[in-house]
């Protein structure tokens, strides 16, 4: 949200700063997964995907921000489940998912709002109801 506020006057800087988050979030989502080239393969087709539905839906530039870092992150809790349980199953991606999204996003200076919104949906994406 910060971005698309204080940018807003200027929209290629905008672009700039929208495109230079999500490849940061790309590196440091690479590196969290590192020696896994399956999960790294699946969220950049995630968020390839996710990217250009939104594009061709015209969402607004704040919700494409959002969806394509949700894209990116969708899956984090892997990690930690499987670590505490042997296992990740969606609804343990759904818990353990929000607080390591939450960190790495923090990490890399998001705003708050767009971390809530981030972490809603990374804590929901199992959930179709």
């Amino acid at each position: 949200m910060l971005y698309f506020i204080l940018i807003k006057e200027n929209p290629a800087s905008l672009l700039y700063e929208v495109n230079a988050m999500i490849q940061k979030l790309m590196q440091k989502v690479i590196e969290y997964y590192s020696g896994d080239p399956k999960r790294i393969q699946h969220f950049i087709k995630v968020h390839s995907f996710s990217r250009y539905i939104g594009l061709r839906e015209n969402i607004s530039e704040q919700e494409q921000f959002i969806l394509e870092c949700a894209a990116l992150v969708h899956d984090i809790g892997i990690k930690p489940a499987e670590a505490q349980y042997g296992e990740c199953g969606g609804k343990l991606q759904e818990r353990l998912g929000p607080p390591e999204a939450q960190k790495m996003l923090s990490e890399l200076g998001f705003s708050e709002p767009d971390i809530s919104r981030i972490c809603f949906i990374v804590g929901h994406h199992h959930s179709y109801s």
